[in-house]
């Protein structure tokens, strides 16, 4: 695989000054990959596994997401472990965290994705719910 990168110094500057829309839109790339990082930063902080994958999926389906009948399909190859690497957690507790989330209804597997079921909105509501909860009998 081959790798470009470029030099965006100080001459670069110089040089696109006549095109301001290329300064733009490279502004707005930057942007918006720091909102990106935000975001996944957040959900890696959250103590429950189950709130991280479910923030990482509802983040992965704001850009890939495809609407199906019966929720949001994330078509994307997304195995256990990849999902733990993306949210650091260890492979079995992703397991264990999408089964709760299969169970609360809320993401299921698609033989394409999975499907998230509800708004992002009724699955935090769900996960505080839950939380709430085990707090509560703890």
């Amino acid at each position: 695989m081959q790798t470009r990168i470029a030099v965006l110094d100080e001459g670069f500057a110089d040089r696109i000054r006549p095109w301001p829309q290329v300064l733009h839109a490279l502004l707005r790339r930057a942007v918006r990959r720091t909102m990106e990082l935000n975001v996944q930063r957040a959900a890696t902080c959250h103590p429950r596994a189950d709130a991280r994958i479910a923030l990482l999926l509802w983040h992965l389906a704001e850009r890939w997401g495809v609407v199906v009948a019966d929720g949001i399909l994330v078509p994307l190859p997304l195995t256990h472990r990849l999902i733990g690497q993306l949210v650091g957690a260890e492979r079995p507790s992703v397991s264990h965290a999408l089964g709760r989330l299969a169970s609360a209804g809320l993401v299921t597997r698609d033989p394409n994705g999975l499907v998230l079921h509800g708004t992002a909105a009724h699955h935090i509501a769900c996960l505080v719910d839950r939380s709430e909860e085990h707090s509560a009998s703890g």
